[in-house]
């Protein structure tokens, strides 16, 4: 499979009313003030652990921004290459963008979004889950975006 070229993830735009900054001028996308704390407030001790596990997985593969939205928490190199999508007693529901698909069992779900774009779906229940193999993901979804 051919990869393009994404090299170039420097930030030509901020929206002007959120600030949120694009790698594409004009890039769509949900407008408003949303934080880290709107997402977690109001879970439960255990349930912020996940996410903030998952966080710092995130965040540890390189250059990353946060990108909180008003329904998830996006982690941005250039474009969103992973997403905490929703918190719930079930868990945490998140995703990875990669250039293939990603071929293991805790995939809940596959998206393909173009010849070299997948979203892979998983559902973290513990701690645990947040492990090496989920931050060599991350690390693909990286090198995505």
């Amino acid at each position: 499979m051919k990869r393009r070229n994404r090299r170039a993830n420097t930030h030509m735009w901020n929206c002007p009313r959120c600030r949120r900054p694009f790698t594409r001028p004009h890039q769509n996308h949900s407008c408003g003030r949303a934080s880290v704390s709107d997402f977690i407030e109001g879970k439960t001790p255990p349930q912020v652990k996940l996410y903030r596990r998952f966080e710092k997985l995130a965040l540890a593969v390189g250059a990353v921004n946060l990108a909180p939205a008003k329904e998830r928490i996006g982690f941005q190199h250039g474009r969103i290459f992973a997403a905490a999508n929703g918190l719930s007693r079930n868990g945490l529901r998140i995703h990875i963008v990669t250039t293939a698909p990603i071929r293991s069992e805790r995939v809940v779900r596959t998206e393909i979004m173009g010849p070299d774009c997948y979203v892979n779906h998983f559902l973290l229940r513990t701690v645990g889950d947040a492990d090496d193999e989920m931050s060599q993901w991350l690390r693909q979804g990286y090198l995505w975006a």
